[in-house]
């Protein structure tokens, strides 16, 4: 026989999918709120035939199902739905000579999250100057920027001379002070950039930092060498909500751990209510969700979704 009370403290795991796929069922993780919530159009007849009024008839409707679910796993996929966005693999390399702009006290954004800074050197630069003692008037540039640090070389340019101060010019044309005092016509020059020791910058997360008593001059064109570990690379409202098939397994702790199965047919999910970045508390992805109806489901069959029941021993 059956028993009449029978209470429930609910637990389990919850699975998805896109609805309308054959695909594996993926588990989202620890789960702390499943909940759902069922929205009534009520429709009431008042008793108009004697004072006092009240209700004469009553009509309920479902009018809408809903779903409140919290994720506590902060996986790659999981973030893609709080996104209504995507999630993308990327394989750990190395990049090489990754062009940028330095500035002191400043971090500087790599395209990815470097695991460990290989080099970092003064870019180089291709242009036309002459050498009048030690200033450098530099005519038009092919390439690159004219940058304090580069050794440069040319016809007529006296071998490991390096470009010490700005004059006039800030990376373009104009006039810059030399190391060595000497006489050059105008000629084509290449400016190489010098390699700079590693306390002169740190790894930070995003990319690297330039302290202010960096030797790197402020605004310095740099190639930066790299390698970064795989990562997941989220883009963030890419696309709508999601339509999710789910099930959930279920295990009732007040009656012997007795399974409680349900089927969710149809599931829009939107994006995630909020993303905390920073705080004090571990992070939730809290969803507020609605069921859709499932056309396909026949007669006798619930078109929103289904529960299996099984009664405790």
């Amino acid at each position: 026989m059956t028993e009449i009370n029978q209470a429930y403290i609910g637990i389990g795991k919850l699975h998805m999918r896109i609805a309308g796929t054959t695909g594996a069922f993926r588990h989202v993780g620890n789960c702390s709120v499943l909940a759902m919530k069922q929205e009534l159009d009520v429709k009431r007849q008042k008793d108009y035939t004697r004072a006092g009024g009240g209700t004469l008839k009553k009509v309920s409707r479902i009018d809408a199902v809903n779903a409140a679910i919290t994720l506590l796993s902060f996986n790659a996929d999981n973030m893609a739905l709080a996104l209504a966005g995507s999630a993308t693999a990327v394989v750990g390399a190395t990049v090489a000579d990754e062009l940028g702009t330095g500035y002191k006290g400043a971090m500087l954004r790599l395209a990815h999250p470097p695991s460990a800074i290989t080099s970092v050197k003064g870019a180089n630069a291709s242009f036309t100057g002459a050498i009048a003692g030690t200033t450098l008037t530099v005519s038009a540039v092919a390439a690159g920027t004219v940058q304090v640090g580069q050794t440069i070389a040319g016809s007529g340019v006296t071998a490991a001379t390096t470009i010490t101060a700005l004059g006039s010019g800030t990376g373009g044309l104009g006039t810059y002070t030399v190391s060595a005092t000497q006489t050059a016509a105008s000629t084509a020059i290449t400016g190489t950039g010098p390699t700079y020791a590693a306390a002169n910058y740190e790894l930070s997360p995003g990319g690297l930092w330039i302290p202010e008593a960096s030797a790197i001059p402020n605004a310095a064109a740099l190639l930066t060498t790299y390698t970064y570990a795989a990562y997941d690379r989220l883009e963030a409202a890419t696309g709508t909500s999601s339509i999710m098939e789910c099930v959930f397994e279920g295990l009732n702790e007040a009656e012997s751990n007795a399974a409680q199965v349900v089927d969710i047919w149809r599931l829009d999910m939107p994006a995630a209510e909020e993303l905390a970045l920073i705080g004090d508390e571990l992070g939730e992805l809290k969803f507020s969700a609605e069921v859709l109806k499932d056309a396909s489901k026949g007669s006798g069959v619930s078109a929103y979704f289904r529960a299996q029941k099984v009664s405790p021993a």
